[in-house]
């Protein structure tokens, strides 16, 4: 048996690196012979050989005039480039996506009855105080979600909501609820009667609310 069937077959990887290996030789080869041809010949062209024989008419090839110089070769990661492109990049889209910090605050948004009307500020003096947050405090006596005909807290917080844009709601509802849910409009009609004797209808209705 010879040699060579013992050997065993080359992996792709191999093979890859092989051929890359002859290719990078072949330019360098070709690159010296330019380099030489150039060095001795000057400016004159330099002629190609066409298997022609003597006295038969060849052609000639200008190297400086078809061959690529280096200046006009533009490199794939040319400095100038990637600045322009810097520069010309929206100064907008950077956003604070991290922690809250005196530079980045978080928005604290108070809403509700009475009651925050009650704690409110004080919790506005303990957010305010951290320094890492600021906040808005809106509050309306006697207002609920069972009587929208007196206060519509959905229809005011659709509206306020996207003004203030803010990164963290606190609402207090349900002191004045306990009483018949009115529909959502100007005039008093109850949808649901009082909780004592609609309880299951009213925790339904209320839940929706709520949620």
């Amino acid at each position: 048996m010879s040699q060579s069937a013992n050997q065993p077959a080359l992996s792709p990887q191999l093979l890859l690196r092989r051929v890359m290996v002859l290719v990078v030789l072949l330019v360098v080869g070709y690159s010296g012979v330019k380099a030489m041809a150039e060095y001795f010949g000057g400016d004159d062209d330099v002629v190609a050989s066409t298997g022609q024989g003597a006295g038969e008419s060849s052609s000639t090839t200008d190297v400086s005039t078809t061959a690529p110089t280096p200046a006009d070769v533009a490199p794939a990661n040319d400095p100038v480039e990637i600045s322009t492109l810097i520069i010309d990049a929206p100064e907008d889209v950077v956003e604070h996506t991290g922690p809250p910090s005196p530079d980045n605050k978080a928005k604290v948004y108070i809403v509700g009855d009475s009651d925050a009307g009650t704690f409110g500020p004080y919790l506005q003096q303990l957010v305010d105080g951290t320094e890492v947050a600021e906040t808005a405090l809106n509050y309306k006596v006697s207002s609920g979600l069972a009587r929208p005909d007196f206060y519509n807290w959905p229809e005011e917080l659709a509206q306020a909501i996207p003004e203030v844009d803010p990164d963290i709601v606190v609402a207090t509802f349900g002191g004045n609820d306990s009483q018949g849910l009115s529909a959502f409009q100007d005039e008093l009609q109850f949808v649901v009667g009082d909780p004592l004797d609609n309880e299951v209808e009213w925790i339904e209705e209320y839940s929706k609310r709520a949620g």
